[in-house]
């Protein structure tokens, strides 16, 4: 189809395939072209706001922890010995 836009060629290796596998289950209706796009998309999205996939927090990974977890129990002891 005619475009006035500039057009990127993606050679089908494996890579691609995968990243088309994946992106397919999620829109199956739409053209590899438009699937690679979203993909891409949401990626740069991610990146821009500085995070990485399944952070809620990008400052997050800037934390670490020493010593043992912290779960719900703890906090609930900590405040439980405040009162």
């Amino acid at each position: 189809m005619p475009t006035t836009y500039k057009r990127i060629q993606v050679t089908d290796d494996p890579r691609v395939q995968r990243i088309l596998d994946i992106g397919s289950a999620r829109w199956p209706q739409r053209r590899p072209g438009a699937v690679l796009v979203s993909l891409a998309e949401e990626r740069a999205e991610q990146l821009a706001a500085g995070g990485e996939p399944g952070r809620a927090d990008p400052v997050a990974s800037l934390i670490t922890v020493r010593g043992p977890a912290i779960t719900t129990e703890t906090v609930a002891e900590i405040l439980a010995d405040e009162d």
